[in-house]
Order: structure tokens, then sequence, then C-alpha cells
């Protein structure tokens, strides 16, 4: 009688114990720091595929979470390489300024900021003006022999 009495008790523990685990699981389920683990994560695996309508749709739904549009420079710099990828420059630059902000030591975002510069004027219509240098014209350079 009495290890039936032990057994119960360690078994209404367990019960109690596993109640107590569940509901910590489902607190953790809501809170805003696993869901930001979750989609960071998911913005990442985007990112590697390079589909970029899902990146920023996965972005969005880390910077709609209170307080990380002000610190995860991560995210906001594959919402901008996303949007320089879609063709939204602006936006891009916009995004690739507030990650600077944050950390500017980033070498990928100086790289992808470098490349922005010099996509952004081509599409816009504007062209790179290039030189043109005559071999035969007297005005540059030494005339050939």
């Amino acid at each position: 009688m009495k290890v039936s009495a032990i057994v119960l008790s360690a078994a209404t523990k367990i019960g109690a114990g596993s109640a107590a685990f569940e509901q910590e699981l489902e607190e953790r389920d809501r809170s805003d720091d696993y869901n930001v683990l979750i989609w960071e994560r998911e913005t990442l695996t985007h990112f590697r595929r390079s589909a970029w309508g899902e990146v920023i749709t996965a972005c969005r739904k880390v910077l709609d979470v209170p307080g990380q549009s002000e610190t995860n420079y991560h995210v906001l710099f594959r919402m901008g390489y996303a949007s320089m990828r879609l063709g939204d420059y602006e936006s891009a630059a916009d995004y690739f300024v507030r990650a600077n902000r944050i950390d500017g030591r980033w070498i990928a975002l100086r790289l992808a900021m470098q490349e922005l510069r010099m996509i952004w004027p081509l599409r816009r219509g504007r062209r790179k003006t290039t030189l043109i240098v005559r071999p035969n014209d007297p005005s540059v350079g030494p005339r050939p022999r």
C-alpha cells in the first residue's frame, strides 16, 4: 500500500510537470522573441533561395514586431537587398541606410550599398559617361609616329 501511494504521488507530479511544460511551450509560441527567431530563419532561407518576394514578406513580419526595425540590421539588409533585386531602389536605399546606422562595419552591407550606387543610375535612365579617346586626335596625348 505504501508503494502504490508513492507511485500515485509521482504520477501526479509528472502530470503537473507535463501540464506546466505544455503551458510554457504555448507561452513561448506566443512570445515575440520566439516568433522573431523563427521569422529571421525564414528570411535567411528565402534569401539563400533568391526568392525575393518571400524574403520581403518574411522581413515585414519581423519588422512589424516593436523594436526590431531599430535593432535588427540583418533583416533590414535582407529587406533592402530583396528590394534592390526586385527593382525598388528607393526602398532598398532606405533599408540599407537604416541598417548602416545600426552597424556600419558589416562588409556585406557596404558591398550591397556600392552595388546599389552602381545599378541605380543606370536603371533610372542616366548613362555613365565614358571617355572615348581616338588614337589620331592631336589634342589627346602624344601623337603616333
